[in-house]
């Protein structure tokens, strides 16, 4: 029997569908514990799942520590998984666990949004930077403590297992976990009235610069023999209307939709009525808009800076990975479907074939393969 405690900030659309199938193992005791509340944002995008959550999704009270490991049955017999170490409650609980010398696993996306931020997306300069910047912010000491006490590390892709090394953790520490997510359906009804001649480039998420919204707004507007094309950008403008005027400027207002903010639970709705989706973003831990998108048999076109893309892209089997912030490179990607648009199935298909790769169920059995490997190289 596999005994775990999950500390989690919020519950997560991203996660929750896994936590339930994991809970559902016969060889699993699993209990969840949440330690922060929703932002704005989140509620926004239909993050909130506070009401449709098991009884073993709980969260604490009063940032009360002591009392929540209290009411955790057996948790100091328990494996416990770990977020990271900047938010104070999880610094504290980091403390407990190892004078108690209990087990505990290391798990997160890639780091360094804020310094990436900071840098304005100068990616010679962050990588210059991003050493000492671990060493600065508690990362490489942090590391010291997964060798020491820590059974390893699950990290979420490839840029957060790279991450992971440069922090200084030991690649024998370090085991895959991704993101999964359950295969979305898509409606009967389109939520368009475009011709049914029409093609669709969608994105889908919060339009910011992080994004890299500005950078595909450029990229369509580039595209040769695209007039059976639309641009449809699914999600909540920051921009303060900046992307509208790029679109208007441009004389794109006829083929670029706005669609405002839509809850994650309709998201399907609009992702299965797009031909090609493209994530541009200049920087994303993971992108789990990417599992939606291949469910639905969609093809990808990410960038180097998606976690996501590193394992659900394929490049020109399946879609594309493009160097972020690169107006040509992501042109030149969404220009190949305008003019193989025969391409557009065969590579959806693909890509659905990799979704299941990365289905909940594989993610479960990793999750168990991973712990029982950890385990039995702690002896």
């Amino acid at each position: 029997m596999i005994k775990t405690v999950f500390w989690l900030n919020i519950p997560s659309p991203h996660q929750v569908d896994f936590l339930n199938m994991l809970e559902s193992r016969d060889n699993v005791n699993l209990q969840v514990r949440y330690f922060d509340t929703l932002t704005e944002n989140r509620k926004a995008l239909g993050w909130s799942l506070s009401n449709n959550l098991s009884e073993f999704h709980q969260y604490i009270k009063d940032d009360n520590l002591n009392e929540s490991l209290n009411e955790l049955e057996g948790w100091q017999s328990s494996i416990h998984i770990i977020p990271g170490f900047s938010h104070p409650f999880l610094r504290k609980l980091l403390n407990v666990l190892i004078e108690n010398n209990v087990q505990w696993i290391h798990w997160s996306e890639m780091s360094g949004k804020p310094l990436t931020k900071m840098l304005r997306y100068n990616y010679n300069l962050i990588k210059c930077i991003k050493p000492l910047f671990f060493l600065l912010n508690g990362y490489t000491s942090y590391a010291k403590k997964i060798n020491k006490y820590g059974l390893g590390a699950f990290a979420i892709g490839k840029l957060a297992k790279d991450d992971f090394i440069q922090w200084g953790t030991k690649k024998n520490k370090i085991k895959y976990l991704y993101y999964s997510l359950p295969k979305l359906k898509k409606s009967s009804k389109s939520p368009f009235n475009f011709p049914s001649e029409k093609r669709i480039f969608m994105y889908a998420g919060s339009l910011t610069k992080h994004k890299g919204i500005d950078v595909l707004i450029k990229a369509f507007n580039k595209l040769k023999n695209s007039e059976n094309w639309i641009l449809v950008l699914v999600g909540r403008d920051n921009s303060n209307g900046e992307y509208k005027q790029m679109v208007k400027k441009m004389n794109l207002s006829q083929r670029v939709i706005f669609t405002g903010a839509i809850q994650n639970e309709n998201m399907a709705n609009y992702i299965g009525y797009a031909d090609v989706f493209v994530l541009p973003t200049l920087f994303d831990g993971w992108g789990a808009v990417l599992n939606e998108a291949a469910s639905l048999k969609k093809p990808l076109i990410s960038t180097d800076r998606c976690g996501a893309a590193f394992h659900f892209i394929e490049t020109e089997f399946n879609g594309f990975q493009v160097k972020a912030k690169s107006v040509n490179q992501l042109g030149n990607a969404m220009q190949y479907y305008i003019d193989n648009p025969l391409k557009i199935d065969l590579h959806g298909n693909v890509s659905y074939g990799l979704f299941k790769s990365f289905d909940l169920k594989s993610n479960v059995d990793l999750f168990i393969k991973n712990i029982k490997e950890l385990c039995q190289r702690q002896k």
